[in-house]
């Protein structure tokens, strides 16, 4: 993103501009999901910057309703990952057409044939998510984020003059349509996002689907229920906002097309439509994945709760495969690692209740040198108790000896 905005004129004050939270600079992670526009020859984009994780999923699945198309960013050298087949398959879900970029070929272990390899790699992930034809025909680009280029055709270093995110962003304009957007309906827009300002109070962010609004409007917030269309709320818009580069700035107007910050009412919340007065209809809502798993948390009130004891000798658990086979997970794909050798890639499908505090287990085991991605895959039949799997404290109704 750094990248993009700089070559459209942005002023970066960072690395890493976008991300605003302190734990996203902390971490080098993206966490909540960004907007922005940016102008480039006679056209303007706009930008949605996502996390690339699953356990940020709501983050993904709730500005999709925003953007047209998608940029699928995959390492050159590592291939699609666990979280790539997630972020994936909500743009795939949602009608999008990806633009894939291979990051990372400025790396020596990175040749051409890798390239080629992970191109192939990545197809099959489209073909097993259920891609359409159209959406199998994407363009691949080359990439070196690190340096600032990008590149249609494959290169470890292009020429002085070609150094930039030109092709990326030329690709973007050729590739993404726009959208289809009508000025002359009523004002209708899906909240995607929303934050709080101590002056104006909620600010509800959202890509405008038709009409045109404007400071003063009267509107009002809608939610579709099981007996019809609910009316929340109605004002007047006080406060329009636009994104744009790294910098934010008030505008009288916004059309359809438009993604815009508004302020002005203090019910709306994400999913709920804000439209004229007029307008009874409520637009389509984003379904976000279903909760994997449920826990329930409770004060410990047993008879030994504040009191110590001795540690009880543990089973050491030998094997990333054996441990998981404890844990009902079931082996679907197992190989090396290309480019790095001696690592072995395991791919297992394993019940959600089964990976509970299996992490902690994971890193003892590897010794700090193992990575574990994780993602929801689909609702299944119980597979019946785990095995040989320590599931926690010791609880007691009374005072016994531990032997």
């Amino acid at each position: 993103m750094d990248r993009l905005l700089r070559q459209c004129g942005a002023d970066i004050p960072h690395e890493r501009a976008m991300d605003s939270i302190s734990l996203e600079r902390e971490r080098g992670i993206t966490i909540s999901s960004k907007v922005t526009c940016v102008s480039w020859k006679d056209k303007e984009l706009n930008m949605v910057d996502t996390p690339g994780h699953a356990d940020f999923g709501g983050e993904v699945e709730r500005v999709v309703g925003m953007v047209e198309g998608a940029i699928l960013v995959v390492d050159a050298g590592e291939g699609p990952l666990a979280q790539t087949k997630f972020v994936l398959a909500k743009a795939l879900k949602y009608g999008l057409r990806p633009i894939l970029l291979l990051n990372k070929v400025d790396k020596p272990s990175v040749s051409e044939e890798r390239c080629s390899e992970v191109e192939s790699l990545v197809f099959d992930l489209f073909a097993n998510l259920g891609a359409t034809e159209e959406q199998l025909d994407f363009p691949v680009l080359y990439a070196s984020a690190k340096e600032g280029w990008a590149s249609s055709e494959y290169t470890k270093s292009p020429p002085e003059e070609a150094k930039n995110m030109s092709d990326l962003l030329d690709t973007i304009v050729r590739h993404v349509t726009p959208p289809a957007a009508n000025l002359d309906a009523p004002f209708q827009m899906l909240v995607s996002m929303m934050e709080k300002d101590s002056f104006v109070g909620r600010i509800l962010t959202g890509r405008i689907s038709s009409g045109v609004l404007r400071v003063g409007d009267k509107v009002h917030g809608l939610r579709a229920t099981d007996t019809g269309v609910q009316k929340i709320e109605e004002g007047k818009v006080v406060k329009l906002i636009k994104k744009k580069g790294t910098s934010m700035f008030s505008v009288d107007s916004a059309g359809a097309g438009d993604i815009i910050c508004m302020a002005g009412l203090a019910t709306p919340s994400i999913g709920h439509t804000v439209a004229s007065t007029e307008v009874m209809d409520a637009l389509p809502t984003v379904e976000l994945d279903p909760p994997t798993i449920s826990m329930t948390f409770g004060v410990n009130d047993s008879p030994l709760a504040g009191k110590d004891g001795t540690h009880v000798n543990e089973e050491h658990v030998g094997l990333v495969m054996e441990a998981l086979s404890h844990r009902r997970g079931e082996v679907v794909d197992m190989g090396p690692v290309p480019g790095h050798a001696g690592r072995t890639r395991l791919s297992m499908i394993c019940p959600s209740r089964g990976l509970v505090g299996y992490r902690s287990v994971f890193f003892s085991v590897t010794r700090g040198t193992g990575f574990m991605h994780r993602a929801f895959q689909s609702y299944g039949k119980h597979r019946g108790p785990l095995g040989n799997v320590r599931k926690g404290v010791l609880v007691s109704y009374s005072s016994i000896t531990v032997l």
